[in-house]
């Protein structure tokens, strides 16, 4: 298992970021995803199996916390 950790800092409020990080479908909308989705439909909860797209790339995570 790999572990990613990345650090950035904005000017936006914490309430903000955080409401744009938990909806993971909408990454595709301002991140460099083309599709996030749990695998095999459901909810994005601890552990659920993350499916993110940037081809030629597909990445699979497991939602831990």
């Amino acid at each position: 298992m790999k572990t990613i950790e990345a650090v950035a800092t904005t000017s936006a409020p914490r309430e903000a970021v955080w409401a744009l990080l938990e909806d993971a479908p909408t990454w595709a909308e301002w991140g460099m995803w083309s599709s996030v989705e749990v695998e095999g439909g459901g909810d994005q909860r601890a552990g659920a199996l993350r499916v993110l797209v940037n081809r030629p790339f597909r990445v699979r995570e497991r939602i831990t916390d």
